[in-house]
């Protein structure tokens, strides 16, 4: 949609923040995955509402966007991404907090790392107690 809109195409929004008792503007860089046809910010009820209308036509059990985070950094965790890469991509300023965040997705993560390398050392014929 940027290169159809060229010229008219929004590249930057402007964005408010509190500085110390008052509201300052400013003009950032539009990186935004969802936007309107020209690059400018959308109400953020759009999103649900697409999502409401794909969940119906797809017959889909009841998620949120959020769930979607939680599954995207789960898999992650499951597929063995660095918790270093997984924080950094969630936008956690720390490992820690992404760490306990998903401390059971971790746990279930190592037990099957555990299993694995069981499975390796453990010769074909070898019966366990």
């Amino acid at each position: 949609m940027r290169l159809k809109c060229g010229s008219l195409w929004h590249s930057k929004i402007d964005v408010q923040f509190i500085s110390g008792n008052s509201f300052v503007t400013k003009s950032i860089k539009n990186a935004r995955l969802f936007t309107a046809f020209d690059g400018n910010l959308i109400n953020p009820d759009t999103i649900n509402s697409w999502l409401e209308k794909f969940k119906e036509k797809h017959q889909l059990q009841e998620f949120t966007p959020h769930s979607l985070r939680h599954t995207n950094i789960t898999l992650q965790i499951a597929s063995g991404v660095s918790l270093r890469m997984i924080a950094s991509r969630a936008g956690h300023s720390q490992t820690s907090t992404t760490a306990n965040i998903y401390s059971h997705a971790i746990q279930t993560a190592d037990e099957l790392a555990s299993q694995v390398l069981d499975d390796i050392l453990t010769p074909k014929n070898y019966k366990k107690a």
